[in-house]
């Protein structure tokens, strides 16, 4: 299922975990949705080709766009495309931007799924993690979204932040399943290098849970999630039935995207590329009548059968045991990970358990010398 995301690079202000490429500072937003508009119009051809199933406007935070400027980008793209071809158009959220109002008018322009960056319902724990909303906003906003027509809700959750504790994030999950919200993305937090999350931790300002906390989160989590009628179907993503993420599922299942604007990403075949990162240089580009890939490459075999075996061993569809190169030690390492708990044999495939998940980088690199694709 191949899919056309569109990054928007803007926020209110800059959460202090995040290493993606987005800015809170005050930016002409018209003129950087000119450029993606003109970029789309470069990129008509490939589109074509590709013939995307799903839109995801990512970022970033997308709703910070006047509804207006999201408005003409589609109805650009519609004079290129046939919108009908699309079965999912995402847009991500800050509760923070979200009116009943704008809802509306997304639904109009055509979206009919939402992703809401929640993380936590506690006041201090989204405060110590510099976020713009507070709990009372995340539910009013997944409120509006059902007023406004939307169905197909996701919402983002995090475990392992600052001072969080097990009941946290069990409380969160509970609240929001009573909001009768379809998916939950329950993502444990990367802290990486040169964010101010890290500046913090290092001084001793901020405290992280300990790893046997961080584990018990993110397991009775996904146990609860599980309980009450969330399949996962990724290390990360738990939904009610129907209701997965089609363009996520694009990704991990190796079919080809586009991605457009700011440091945006695409794959054909086994080709890479992607846009700068920098507005200005991307802009000037886009004006010039070029388009702004940064780089290009190639994977080689080698690489593509790792990045197969980590993207199955992901997902609830895991890898076709026939997939195996069987030798003693092969059988021992499957029959392992099995009465550890760590993966199941369904149908004739290795799928990992969240126990396993949690390992998943392991197992993988531990897999790699007994299977083929």
């Amino acid at each position: 299922m191949s899919g056309l995301y569109i990054h928007v690079p803007y926020c209110h202000s800059k959460c202090s975990y995040c290493d993606f490429t987005s800015y809170a500072s005050a930016h002409n937003y018209s003129d950087y949705i000119s450029a993606v508009i003109r970029e789309l119009k470069l990129q008509q051809e490939k589109i074509a080709v590709l013939k995307p199933s799903t839109i995801f406007m990512g970022g970033g935070t997308p709703t910070i766009l006047p509804t207006d400027l999201i408005a003409e980008l589609f109805f650009e793209l519609s004079r290129i495309y046939n919108l009908r071809n699309i079965v999912e158009c995402t847009i991500e959220a800050n509760p923070k931007t979200l009116t009943l109002e704008n809802l509306i008018a997304y639904k109009k322009i055509g979206f009919n799924r939402i992703s809401i960056g929640v993380q936590s319902l506690q006041s201090e724990i989204l405060n110590s993690i510099s976020r713009a909303h507070n709990p009372t906003e995340a539910i009013e906003a997944i409120t509006l979204a059902k007023v406004a027509g939307f169905e197909n809700i996701s919402v983002d959750l995090l475990y392992g932040l600052p001072s969080q504790k097990k009941g946290h994030v069990l409380n969160d999950i509970n609240r929001l399943i009573s909001e009768g919200v379809k998916h939950i993305s329950f993502y444990g937090l990367q802290v990486e290098e040169n964010t101010p999350i890290q500046n913090k931790i290092e001084k001793g300002l901020l405290h992280l849970p300990n790893e046997k906390e961080v584990i018990s989160q993110y397991l009775e989590g996904a146990n609860l999630l599980e309980s009450k009628g969330y399949k996962q179907y990724e290390i990360s993503n738990f939904s009610k039935k129907n209701y997965k993420c089609l363009h996520n599922l694009g990704y991990w299942d190796g079919s080809d995207y586009l991605g457009l604007g700011v440091s945006s990403h695409s794959k054909k075949g086994n080709k890479r590329f992607y846009n700068t990162e920098k507005i200005s240089k991307y802009l000037k580009n886009i004006q010039e009548g070029f388009i702004a890939v940064e780089k290009v490459y190639a994977l080689a075999e080698h690489e593509e059968k790792l990045e197969r075996l980590m993207l199955s061993m992901r997902t609830n569809e895991g890898v076709p045991l026939s997939n195996m190169v069987y030798s003693n030690a092969a059988k021992k390492y499957i029959e392992n990970l099995v009465s550890n708990n760590m993966a199941q044999t369904v149908e004739g495939k290795l799928i990992l358990t969240p126990k396993g998940y949690l390992l998943s980088n392991k197992i993988i690199s531990d897999m790699w010398d007994f299977i083929e694709f």
